[in-house]
């Protein structure tokens, strides 16, 4: 019986010494290296990462601006068209460090975003698709054209863009928000629940299916087709 004790004892400091991150304190010197990556239409960003994009006809550029002794931790990586930022796993960062990553990008059709993770357009994304899946304390701003639009929000993720699509679908759950009546669409098919929000404006059509407290705010005159459950409601602004 006291073999079992301690061979378990064992066992549970073993494993918690192996997922044990390593805690690091970002050095006061921020520094830029540039790197080699080019060739990608889609990003997949986790951690703390603060995504700035410019769109432009030139090669893309891909610049990371950190912490002098953070780089080492970070891994940037582009497999079949994703460009992907995330913290090495078992690294634990403290304090606010500065982890902007810098973007010249050709195109965007897919976006990831988790965790912390902040992205920015600093000029219009003009394309045919785009699609969105975001998900814990992350947010996206900046000005769209598009002829198709897909938007997967969850926890506490918010998107706040102008601009305009022919059609936008959305789908949102838990404290998720979109929050731009300047984001302009001919046709949007939301489905909502939680304590999910939207501020969006319709032109022809407007397709809601929302539940529990979910709120819709929205601009324009479309026929609408809606079902509203629990505490779900619809305004007109």
């Amino acid at each position: 019986m006291k073999f079992k004790i301690v061979y378990f004892s064992l066992i549970i400091i073993v494993f918690f010494s192996c997922n044990k991150d390593e805690i690091i304190n970002p050095a006061f010197n921020v520094t830029t290296k540039t790197l080699d990556i080019s060739n990608f239409t889609n990003l997949d960003i986790s951690d703390n990462f603060n995504v700035l994009v410019t769109f432009d006809t030139i090669p893309e550029v891909v610049s990371i601006r950190a912490n002098e002794n953070l780089h080492e931790f970070i891994e940037i990586t582009n497999f079949n068209g994703t460009l992907k930022a995330k913290i090495k796993d078992g690294v634990s960062i403290s304090g606010a460090p500065t982890l902007d990553l810098i973007i010249d990008a050709k195109t965007l059709i897919d976006i990831k975003l988790s965790e912390n993770a902040n992205l920015t357009f600093f000029n219009k994304l003009i394309t045919s698709d785009l699609n969105i899946v975001a998900s814990g304390n992350t947010s996206i701003g900046g000005k769209l054209v598009l002829s198709n639009a897909k938007f997967n929000l969850s926890g506490n993720a918010k998107l706040n863009f102008g601009g305009n699509t022919s059609k936008l679908t959305i789908n949102q759950i838990g404290n998720s928000e979109i929050i731009n009546f300047d984001f302009v669409s001919d046709s949007i098919f939301s489905t909502m629940s939680g304590n999910s929000k939207s501020s969006l404006t319709a032109n022809k059509y407007l397709n809601l299916l929302a539940t529990e407290n979910s709120n819709f705010d929205y601009m324009g005159n479309p026929l609408i087709v809606k079902s509203l459950s629990g505490n779900a409601k619809i305004n007109k602004k």
